[in-house]
């Protein structure tokens, strides 16, 4: 045989060659797709069994106490949701005592419709998640409470010196106004002077009006501090307990990603053991009809 018809041999043998697509290939070598499959899913489990679990503990703080009923404070359900999303924000962007809790994340959040707080620590040691949210949950309470019962002092304090303010501002404005008035009735007083003491008029009528309008303010705050005390006031209903751990779901996500990575080996071999076949059969055909022209 010349080299010309021994490379045609080749070109024909490599054109005759029935290779399986990848998923008929799947298909016809499915048991060891299905052992890599759960050998995958197997060790991957293993594997999420052996990573350290998340614990999650939970407390529960109420804003205000007593007759919740729309008719106890006028306002009180809406004012009380919003106090509740407030002090919710303040432990998630701050936190109360979390910073004395190595390796313990706390967050809160506003339980929807409802004037309570939930706080939830998570950390890898169980009885620390549970050590930080029951002391969180009492500093939360403690700093508010104590912020409210100090509130109408410090709103006297307050409008003591909005009002001396007030009545200073008064004070100048009435002096302002007799200067002016003098400078009318003396007739000698320029154009230009009238105009200065009509500009100090109007300012200390400005200053007089704002001194005012902000010690009315602190009033009106002092007169409602009552209620506003009562609808602060926070008190733990949950003092806090262990909810539960992520051990389980993370046996599951990474059986999930042993089981894929597992499948995804099983169409690489089975693709390549169809290859091996396939290109395997003219060789075996060679020999077959080589045998038979020798007998």
């Amino acid at each position: 045989m010349t080299d010309m018809d021994a490379a045609a041999d080749r070109r024909g043998d490599r054109g005759s060659h029935s290779y399986r697509t990848p998923v008929q290939a799947l298909l016809r070598y499915w048991p060891l797709a299905v052992a890599l499959a759960l050998g995958g899913a197997g060790l991957g489990a293993l594997a999420g069994s052996a990573q350290s679990a998340t614990y999650t503990a939970e407390s529960r703080v109420a804003v205000g106490y007593g007759d919740l009923s729309a008719g106890a404070i006028a306002g009180f359900p809406l004012a009380a949701g919003e106090l509740a999303s407030n002090y919710a924000r303040y432990v998630s962007d701050q936190g109360v005592s979390g910073a004395g809790f190595a390796g313990v994340a706390i967050s809160g959040s506003p339980i929807p419709d409802s004037n309570v707080i939930r706080i939830i620590a998570a950390s890898a040691d169980r009885d620390a998640a549970l050590e930080a949210v029951e002391a969180t949950a009492e500093d939360l309470v403690t700093t508010v409470n104590n912020t409210s019962a100090s509130a109408p002092t410090r709103l006297i304090e307050q409008y003591r010196r909005l009002a001396q303010a007030s009545a200073e501002a008064s004070d100048a404005l009435d002096a302002a106004q007799r200067a002016l008035a003098g400078a009318r009735s003396a007739g000698a007083s320029s154009p230009a002077r009238l105009q200065q003491l009509r500009g100090q008029v109007v300012d200390a009528q400005t200053a007089a009006a704002e001194a005012d309008l902000e010690a009315r303010g602190v009033e009106a705050q002092y007169l409602s501090s009552g209620d506003i005390s009562e609808a602060a006031d926070l008190v733990v209903v949950n003092p806090g307990a262990v909810t539960g751990d992520d051990s389980t779901s993370q046996v599951q996500r990474y059986g999930l990603l042993g089981l894929v990575l597992g499948a995804a080996l099983a169409l690489v071999a089975a693709v390549l053991l169809d290859r091996r076949r396939a290109e395997a059969e003219p060789r075996r055909g060679r020999a077959s009809e080589g045998g038979h022209a020798g007998a």
